[in-house]
């Protein structure tokens, strides 16, 4: 449209809004979508005038805001707005004045309330620069005018930055990159004195540039100038700078190659710190990565810095606010305790000292009585191997106070400093600082905590920080060695090596070897940990139990390979035999243990969180069978008992589907062959004969133990080898019946049993099936996947062959249908128990049960299952199961017989007739 028409238009929209203000919502919306076709200066400025007259006109635009676009509108005012309020009042006929008061508070309200999108906030904010710069060389030569404009403005430019900080910022640097004229250049740093941050944009004398620029010039030297400039200004109170500027340049120079540009960006955060007395958290952790960073070996500037940001931190009750940061401290400063260089003038003995006498050691429980400590160090005579004392004492006062922490903060303590060794080491100290940290955490976990039950879970992580370094040592080290000097003399020695850049190998090796050692003598068992017992169950044991056995298992684990293989076989092989005395002195609990290295691969559930792969297991048989070969007469004999794990573990090892594993499991068993007095004697004869074509075939354990036990059903009874057979099968049946048993066990004991069957097997079996039953119906979620397995196999044994037990035995009977009436799910994808014992009852079932009334009660409940049947699955398995069994018509007939009218209803049984009568 031509301009005439559109200011035509919009003035007299203008003018209505201000006599109708009914209409303001409507006028509004009409101006907005004018201004979205048309040019603004179609519109001049005597609209804008009505405009600002209007009632409520902020809180209409922020109605039409929150449902369409009003960036048009904003876009023509805002310009006239800023103008009015640098300018005063609008010199035209005194009906139309606008009041830049009146300006201000719509600007004020708009920035406050409405938010300015689609870069409406870019547009005011160049507005704002440019009118104050046109503004400013107009009235160049009156003062007062522009300290008057300052004084308006100011207000309206820190609320703007408070909202749109980063759009004001990108104006002002693409404004000063193009600022070049000196007048300007003095009116753009007057604006700038009006914004909080705009400091940073001022030209600094020296360098010719801005503060910010300079403080992020490629030249050290201009860098420095800058953060000195910054430390001037924050000393003189200069006005134009906010805190947050001041703290990101601060940090951001603390991360300086240049050192000398560190050291002034730490006098600038001392003097931040004596203005403002704040201290924010991001300060603390920048200069934990500053001290992380520092390395003494390459510049001794690093001692003053290390001096002035610990002074920083320790000042004012910082460190006791914030527990994290302390420790994170700490654990940063512990490599520059540890002393590696005889010089007691040295710039690491000066950073130690520096700690020593701080109040650091006061705040923090591991440092506490450290000063006093460190004194004898420097009082020691000058003759003395200072290496050695210093870390020695370093070594045993730390582990000393560790034991004596507070239980809750124990455990992030111990990780804080097992995440400090394991870092790969950079440098001669980082090295050092490693194995001292190893050598206290090792010599912790010998000694009496305040609470025994950290003990086994802190020394369990003790033991996976070795058996990383196992690791890198078993691929590193091509040395032998005795491993006879003591752990200090050998650090010295390495720290010697390491000075002169010479390979440390032979004494890494040595100090990995004694810590090993000690940490396997020193290594303290659970109180509780219950060796007697018969089977080491690791589904039953405590959390500090599992642990210690979890320990147990790794140190084998680590040691077999390391006695295996590479150059240092011997001192691994003497750390076997000492875990052995130390932890496993008798026969009894060798083979305990022995027994749960054979049999865990198993167990489905993992409580240990520990894998023992076919390697390990193979190992473990072979190692099991030269022990067995040693052991004395009497001592087989008790290995051999049923109170004893051993044969049973063996037994389920030749089902395994590593032929290597039953092969080694044979040759246990062949050790064991000789003992008459077992009860598993004729089972162990048996299958040793049979040695070949069991390591051939992983399935023949399960025929060949289906064809010893079918002696017991062909041959008369009295007779000698049945009797001995029939003690056999019973004594593997009461170990799988036990309750201190891993169902683990007993699930792989019943897979190799699944071809022997009988009223003998079920009888046995009975108890396991009523406990867990009971505990499927009472904690479902409790029950393992291997228990479960275990109750679906041993349900399995309700078949032809001991069906008549149900008729002889009604504890039978009743756990029979207990499990048919036992639907929960317990396991997704294993079917229910009320399922698998439905597949049990086959025709030849049906058929073997003798007793006509317990036929009756079995289709009895077939019949009320599928009356109260909602699971299409079990309704289908009924339905299959009355196809496949012979029933009696007469049996049928007293299920759906009529109930007479007169009789009351007394029972379960006569209830379910009425109702499937009634359903009919």
């Amino acid at each position: 449209m031509e301009n005439s028409l559109v200011h035509s238009l919009a003035l007299q929209i203008s003018k209505t809004l201000v006599k109708t203000p009914l209409l303001i919502k409507e006028g509004l919306s009409c101006l907005i979508i004018l201004l979205q076709s048309q040019k603004e200066e179609g519109l001049g400025e005597k609209p804008f005038k009505h405009l600002c007259k209007v009632p409520n006109l902020t809180t209409t635009l922020h109605e039409i805001s929150t449902n369409y676009d009003i960036s048009p509108i904003l876009h023509y005012m805002f310009p006239h707005m800023v103008h009015s309020v640098i300018y005063g009042e609008t010199e035209t006929e005194e009906s139309d004045m606008v009041g830049n008061q009146i300006c201000k508070k719509h600007l004020e309200a708009i920035i406050t309330n409405i938010p300015l999108e689609k870069n409406i906030d870019h547009v005011l904010a160049c507005t704002f620069l440019e009118k104050y710069i046109s503004c400013g060389t107009e009235f160049v030569a009156d003062p007062a005018r522009m300290t008057e404009i300052n004084k308006e403005l100011l207000p309206l430019i820190r609320l703007f930055e408070r909202k749109y900080s980063k759009t004001l910022d990108l104006v002002l640097e693409q404004y000063l990159k193009d600022v070049r004229n000196p007048k300007e250049q003095d009116l753009f740093h007057q604006f700038i004195s009006l914004s909080l941050s705009g400091g940073k944009y001022q030209f600094l004398k020296d360098t010719d540039t801005s503060l910010l620029l300079s403080l992020n010039h490629p030249q050290p030297a201009v860098r420095l100038l800058a953060v000195r400039h910054l430390d001037e200004m924050i000393d003189e109170l200069k006005e134009g700078f906010d805190d947050s500027f001041i703290e990101e340049a601060i940090l951001a120079r603390l991360k300086d190659d240049n050192l000398e540009v560190v050291n002034a960006a730490l006098s600038t955060l001392e003097t931040l710190f004596l203005t403002a007395k704040t201290f924010s958290e991001q300060i603390g952790y920048s200069l934990l990565s500053l001290i992380e960073r520092a390395d003494l070996s390459k510049n001794e500037k690093w001692c003053g810095i290390l001096d002035t940001a610990i002074q920083i931190l320790i000042r004012d009750g910082i460190l006791k606010k914030n527990k994290d940061l302390l420790n994170q401290l700490v654990l940063q400063l512990l490599p520059y305790i540890v002393i590696t260089i005889n010089d007691s003038k040295s710039s690491e003995w000066k950073v130690a000292l520096c700690i020593a006498q701080s109040n650091l050691c006061s705040l923090h429980p591991l440092l506490k009585g450290w000063p006093e400590t460190f004194q004898e160090v420097v009082k020691a005579p000058k003759t003395e191997n200072l290496i050695y004392s210093s870390n020695g004492k370093l070594i045993k006062f730390l582990s000393e106070n560790l034991i004596l922490e507070d239980p809750s903060s124990l455990s992030q303590m111990v990780q804080g400093l097992i995440d400090v060794a394991k870092k790969e080491p950079h440098n001669v100290k980082q090295k050092v600082t490693m194995h001292v940290i190893s050598a206290v955490l090792v010599q912790s976990c010998c000694g009496s905590y305040r609470v025994e039950e950290c003990r086994s879970s802190l020394a369990l992580k003790v033991f996976h920080l070795l058996r990383r370094k196992m690791q890198n040592f078993k691929d590193k080290c091509k040395y032998s060695t005795s491993g006879n000097e003591l752990f200090l003399e050998v650090l010295a020695g390495c720290v010697q090596k390491l000075n002169a850049e010479e390979p440390a190998d032979l004494e890494d090796s040595v100090l990995l070897i004694v810590l090993l050692r000690n940490f396997i003598q020193g290594m303290v068992p659970p109180d509780s940990f219950l060796k007697d017992e018969m089977w080491w169950n690791p589904e039953t044991l405590n959390r500090k139990n599992k642990d210690y056995l979890n320990l147990l298992l790794g140190l084998f684990d680590s040691l077999l390979s390391g006695a295996s293989e590479g150059n240092n076989t011997d001192h691994f092989r003497t750390m076997m035999r000492l875990l052995f005395e130390v932890h496993l002195k008798k026969p009894e609990d060798q083979f305990r243990f022995l027994s749960v290295l054979w049999t865990y691969s198993y167990n489905i559930s993992n409580q240990l969180n520990f894998v023992v792969d076919a390697m390990l297991q193979t190992r473990a048989l072979y190692i099991g069978c030269a022990m067995l070969a040693s052991q004395s007469m009497q001592t087989k004999r008790k290995l051999a008992l049923t109170a004893s794990p051993v044969i049973v573990s063996l037994l389920i090892n030749l089902g395994s589907p590593v032929s290597e594993v039953r092969r080694a499991a044979l040759c246990c068993l062949n050790s064991l062959s000789g003992i008459k007095e077992s009860p598993f004697h004729p089972i162990v004869i048996d299958l040793v004969q049979k040695a070949e074509e069991i390591t051939s075939d992983q399935t023949y354990i399960i025929q060949s133990l289906g064809n010893l036990f079918e002696e017991l059903h062909t041959q008369p009874k009295g007779k000698p080898q049945p009797q001995k057979l029939s003690e056999a099968l019973g004594a593997l049946l009461e170990c799988v019946k036990s309750i201190t048993c891993p169902s683990y066990v007993a699930r792989n004991m019943m897979k190799l049993l699944q071809e022997v069957n009988g009223k003998v097997v079920l009888s046995h079996l009975l108890p396991v099936i009523d406990r867990l039953l009971d505990r499927v119906l009472n904690e479902p979620d409790g029950i393992l996947k291997d228990e479960a397995l275990l109750l679906h196999i041993i349900i399995g044994k309700y078949n032809e062959h001991s069906a008549e037990l149900l008729c002889t035995n009604q504890r039978s009977l009743g756990l029979f249908i207990k499990a048919l009436h036992t639907s929960q799910e317990v396991y997704k994808g294993l079917s229910t128990f009320q399922m698998r014992a439905l597949g049990q009852v086959t025709k030849s079932f049906f058929a073997a049960l003798s007793d006509g009334k317990v036929q009756q009660k079995i289709l009895g409940v077939l019949f009320d299952l599928l009356l109260n049947c909602k699971n299409p699955d079990c309704a289908q398995m009924i339905g299959s199961v009355f196809k496949a069994i012979s029933v009696d018509a007469e049996q049928v007939s007293v299920e759906l017989e009529p109930l007479q009218k007169s009789k009351n209803i007394a029972t379960v049984h006569q209830k379910r007739k009425q109702k499937m009568q009634q359903q009919r």
